[in-house]
């Protein structure tokens, strides 16, 4: 990537950091980013690779002439969730001095500590336009596999980078924790920032008031807030407080607002059996992709599955018409007709006392013609509200009624209350607002604004993937820097591949007991029963995964054998293509 951070082409993924002032005149503010701009779908893993991903466009400013005439080269980033941790950890792996991670918490990614509700899959948001299904991450440290997302938190809180920096918070001076930033000022080449710092008892403690040569904004994203019964969107048991709330209001209908991932999710929730939408997705894609999943080592089986393939030309429709859609989809999926209802057969249950629920999504367009909502998203809404698509479900699937309302609704944080009245003509009640979603950052509290462009792409840029990020990826160069390991995996590589028969051990003990993992010459097998394991197989989607260049690859035998491939070519005997 040439030329000064704030001097991006168009195409370049970039700008969609950036930060202005509010005037809508403004140009870029050199120095101030948004990890959470308007960059396209939000997913665990997405988030994550936008911290490496920024944390690289840090050490580009503070490196540059941008930056040239500030003496203070620290950076602050406020907010320690997990795409402000990862920022943190990667700016550490570059060996840059001085980053400060500010957080409101008593500490760092806890939101997610007993989100159970919810379930992470590294590559559901980007299935099926993405050719790979992993169930694991790729990442040059802070890797996971696909499950609930408090085991997933609990996973990245064991890595050994984060234990080095975050592990003990009380041992980092870099760490401010229980801190409030209430004010962000451009002066000059600096940043001035004030806040305050609370103790165990609430009470203020100290103020802060300190300038840095770069500010990245990890705040996350707006939610109506004020509204009668809210829930946060990683609040536990949120599905059982739906239910709740029904009850106590006389069963009046539960009503979503938006069309993005979290909104249909969120429906999902209220419609599925236990609140789980999330793992029963991950098993549907499982079904949909066919003898992808089971014949491992067919070279002649295409790289997608005839659905993966309709649906992808589907997707990638230059003009959206949503007929076509609806038309398309439903053709689709005809063929895996009976694997889908064995899939979703009795999964639509709604836990409630009352014989029948009620159920609105209130959006102002259908998804389809949305730049806010996944793949997978998309197709659990279909499968949820298309009525030729009900019978997929089962015979028992209208104890919960649900509908889409196209309606404008007014923006987060307007003051403006919802017109309920077309909500209550339809269901003959006063409906009860449970969930809001809106990816809308925060950084407008502080007095900015994001681009007004929205790039629909979840991705990073070609740049960014295939650059010298991904070379020292997979040479393993940020986990030895991270690490404060002396020297090179190259030099070390003993080292470099214990870590990795760790991680891959890891990986399979997550979903499989009893695995176990040898080495001969330079190739890693790990050996399982996978008759034994095959229905937790179907239900992660497959295990397929690829560790810092090493290729996982399935072979058929009566014990399943993976192998991480430690040079994979052409001439490799199981080498992936």
């Amino acid at each position: 990537m040439s030329g000064t951070l704030f001097e991006r082409q168009p195409d370049d993924p970039s700008r969609y950091y950036f930060v202005y002032d509010s005037d809508a005149d403004s140009k870029p503010i050199p120095g101030l980013l948004d990890l959470n701009g308007p960059i396209g779908n939000v997913s665990f893993y997405s988030q994550q690779r936008r911290g490496f991903y920024v944390a690289s466009l840090v050490k580009q400013y503070l490196d540059s002439g941008d930056s040239s005439k500030t003496a203070n080269k620290n950076v602050l980033i406020v907010g320690a969730g997990l795409s402000g941790a990862t920022c943190y950890l990667a700016l550490k792996s570059l060996g840059v001095e001085g980053v400060v991670l500010a957080e409101i918490a008593n500490n760092a990614f806890t939101k997610q500590e007993h989100a159970s509700h919810r379930f992470a899959h590294p590559s559901l948001a980007e299935w099926p336009l993405a050719e790979a299904f992993n169930s694991t991450t790729n990442l040059p440290f802070l890797n996971w596999h696909s499950g609930p997302i408090d085991e997933v938190a609990a996973q990245i809180k064991r890595d050994p980078v984060w234990q080095r920096y975050l592990g003990n918070p009380d041992a980092n001076n870099d760490l401010l924790f229980s801190t409030n930033i209430t004010d962000v000022t451009k002066d000059d080449n600096r940043f001035l920032v004030q806040g305050y710092a609370l103790d165990s008892h609430g009470m203020r403690k100290e103020l802060l008031d300190a300038s840095y040569a770069c500010v990245v904004f990890a705040t996350g994203y707006q939610e109506y807030e004020g509204v009668a019964d809210y829930a946060g969107y990683w609040e536990e048991n949120r599905a059982a407080r739906a239910t709740a709330v029904s009850d106590k209001n006389l069963d009046r209908p539960l009503v979503v607002v938006g069309n993005g991932d979290g909104a249909i999710i969120e429906l999902g929730n209220i419609f599925v059996k236990d609140s789980k939408i999330e793992p029963l997705l991950v098993a549907l894609v499982s079904e949909l992709r066919d003898d992808h999943v089971r014949k491992f080592d067919d070279p002649e089986l295409p790289k997608r599955s005839a659905f993966e393939t309709r649906f992808k030309t589907l997707l990638e429709e230059k003009f959206r018409n949503q007929q076509n859609f609806d038309t398309g989809i439903r053709s689709a999926l005809l063929p895996s007709k009976s694997k889908i209802k064995e899939v979703l057969k009795g999964q639509a249950q709604y836990n409630h006392s009352q014989s029948r629920m009620e159920a609105f999504l209130v959006s102002q367009k259908h998804p389809f013609l949305s730049n806010k909502c996944s793949p997978i998203s998309l197709l659990a809404y279909t499968l949820m509200l298309d009525p030729y698509l009900h019978e997929y479900w089962g015979l028992d699937n209208h104890r919960i009624a649900l509908e889409h309302i196209r309606r404008n609704y007014p923006n987060a944080g307007s003051g403006t209350e919802f017109d309920d009245s077309v909500v209550q003509v339809r269901s003959k009640r006063k409906p009860n607002f449970f969930f809001r979603h809106f990816a809308k950052t925060k950084i407008e509290l502080f007095g900015f604004r994001n681009p007004e462009e929205r790039n629909s792409d979840i991705g990073l840029g070609e740049n960014f993937r295939t650059g010298d990020y991904e070379t020292a990826q997979k040479k393993g160069t940020y986990y030895f820097a991270a690490m404060g390991l002396g020297g090179s995996p190259e030099k070390n590589i003993d080292l470099w591949v214990e870590y990795k028969l760790d991680l891959a051990k890891k990986y399979c003990d997550g979903h499989f007991a009893g695995s176990v993992v040898s080495r001969r010459r330079e190739e890693t097998f790990i050996y399982l029963d996978f008759e034994q394991n095959k229905s937790k197989y179907r239900n992660m989607g497959g295990f397929d995964f690829e560790l810092y260049g090493e290729t996982v690859r399935y072979r058929s035998k009566r014990d399943l054998t993976r192998v991480l491939s430690a040079e994979v070519s052409g001439e490799n005997e199981g080498a992936a293509t």
